[in-house]
């Protein structure tokens, strides 16, 4: 069963990317004011949608994996996910839209 889960997750990132790149824009968001992230979360979710562990991420932004941790946490609550998937899935409707 996590196989199987893992298999969905691995699916959903790279339509993600798949859409971001046919946006023109591959990962970058659009900035909007009242935006629901600071510019450090949407960095960070942007590196999620991208496939990035939060170890990877951490590295890429030289910052600790526990910042990246809460940083995900903080994410998650402010959009209301209970997963990386969709925040990535965000992300792709956020450099569309």
């Amino acid at each position: 069963m996590a196989q199987a889960h893992a298999g969905r997750e691995h699916e959903a990132l790279r339509t993600c990317r798949e859409v971001r790149e046919l946006s023109g824009r591959p990962g970058e968001l659009r900035e909007r004011p009242g935006a629901p992230l600071t510019r450090r979360e949407q960095e960070v979710a942007t590196l999620i949608a991208d496939g990035l562990s939060s170890k990877e991420v951490a590295e890429r932004l030289t910052i600790s994996p526990r910042t990246v941790d809460g940083l995900v946490e903080r994410i998650l609550r402010k959009l209301d996910f209970s997963s990386r998937t969709q925040v990535a899935s965000w992300v792709a409707a956020s450099a569309v839209s």
